[in-house]
């Protein structure tokens, strides 16, 4: 009789012991197959590489083509184990409904400053969609999300990005090993550039994709004390991406017109946010 794993993932994760017999060493059983796999996917976070490389006790320049294949399966499995977890802790993953991550948001304290409905065009026909910016006015984040519906009774998450920036306490060469360590897992996974204001202070300017463990990034954020500016220092080093997947389409000549256009229609207090009013 074998043992259910918490995520269901594990389930298929097992099947590639079965497929591939030189991943299970001569007599293991399959409970503590299971038990690897779960501590291999744990330890290794979202990279399915390295956990065929764990796996498989070898570098993946070394893989074969049955190896590689492996990895491919992997990845596959290595999401589902991911996305099941961000179901069970609410957390966002990139198959989350439209509906259930602007909850989230809500939960965690967003407010919705911009809503517009917009019409996507597609070969199965056009839809009405929705485009919709948030502020945390507690942290100083902006964030962006809109609609993608896939079929009338699935409506998904398309894009989502928060903005943000945090202050270092010091130049970034002179932090201490304990500061880098609570900074990593906020920039890694981040298009992430740091900056050197006019004082002198450095400063990271931060787009997170919100569909990946977008929950995990804040308490990170939080639990790391580093100073997230309210408002933002260098609004003209942010690379705000608020067109809709429809705008984009328009070509490039059109972007900043409409991003300026929506960021005029911000209220107040989330423009002074930002840094655009005193």
């Amino acid at each position: 009789m074998t043992t259910k794993s918490k995520f269901a993932d594990l389930d298929s994760l097992i099947a590639l012991g079965r497929k591939y017999n030189t991943l299970m060493m001569p007599g293991e059983s399959e409970k503590n197959f299971r038990k690897k796999l779960s501590t291999i996917v744990g330890l290794t976070s979202k990279d399915s590489l390295l956990a065929t490389e764990i796996l498989l006790g070898k570098p993946y320049q070394t893989f074969n083509k049955e190896e590689q294949g492996i990895s491919l399966a992997m990845h596959a499995l290595v999401s589902g184990f991911h996305r099941a977890k961000a179901e069970v802790e609410g957390d966002s993953h990139y198959n989350v409904s439209f509906a259930k991550f602007t909850t989230l948001l809500e939960r965690k304290g967003f407010e919705k400053i911009f809503s517009k409905p917009f019409i996507g065009k597609r070969k199965e026909g056009n839809v009405t969609e929705e485009y919709t910016i948030w502020a945390d006015y507690s942290r100083g984040i902006l964030a962006s999300a809109e609609s993608y519906t896939s079929d009338p009774n699935e409506v998904g998450l398309n894009d989502a990005h928060a903005y943000l920036e945090i202050s270092l306490p010091v130049q970034m060469e002179k932090l201490g090993e304990l500061e880098n360590e609570l900074l990593d897992p906020i920039v890694s996974g981040c298009r992430a550039g740091l900056k050197t204001d006019s004082q002198g202070n450095d400063i990271y300017i931060i787009r997170k994709d919100m569909r990946d463990s977008f929950i995990d990034f804040l308490k990170n954020v939080d639990a790391s004390g580093f100073k997230t500016n309210n408002p933002w220092r260098m609004y003209k080093e942010h690379d705000l991406w608020l067109i809709n997947y429809s705008e984009s389409k328009l070509g490039s000549k059109t972007w900043g017109k409409r991003i300026e256009s929506k960021i005029s229609q911000l209220p107040e207090k989330a423009r002074k946010m930002i840094g655009l009013s005193k």
